[in-house]
C-alpha cells in the first residue's frame, strides 16, 4: 500500500518532472507527510525515490519484497532491477522490516 504521492511539478516535459514541490531546507516551513499505523510482525517499509518507482511496476517491487527475508539483499535486488530497466534518476531504496 502506498503511504504517501511524490511532492514534484508533474509535467510531460522531462525538464520539469523533477522540480520538487516540497523539500527540507527549500522553505523556512515544509508541509510534512505523516501517519499513525498498525503494525504486525513481518510487515515492510519501503522508503524509495522514483529512480526505483519509475521503471520498475509495483508488481515487480512487491514479488522481490515477498520473497525477501528480514536482512538479505533485497534492496540491492530491487536497485539492480531498476538499473537493469534503465532507471533514469538516483536509485534510493530503505527498506524497514517489522
Amino acid at each position: 500500500m502506498q503511504l504517501t504521492r511524490d511532492h514534484s511539478w508533474a509535467s510531460d516535459e522531462a525538464a520539469m518532472r523533477n522540480v520538487l514541490t516540497r523539500a527540507i531546507g527549500a522553505e523556512e516551513n515544509v508541509e510534512v507527510d505523516h501517519r499513525l499505523l498498525d503494525v504486525a510482525d513481518g510487515d515492510v517499509f519501503l522508503l524509495c525515490t522514483d529512480g526505483l518507482t519509475r521503471p520498475v511496476p509495483d508488481e515487480t517491487i512487491v514479488t522481490i519484497l515477498r520473497e525477501s527475508q528480514k536482512g538479505d539483499d533485497a534492496s540491492d535486488r530491487l536497485i539492480d532491477v531498476a538499473k537493469q530497466k534503465g532507471a533514469p534518476d538516483n536509485v534510493t531504496v530503505v527498506l524497514a522490516y517489522c
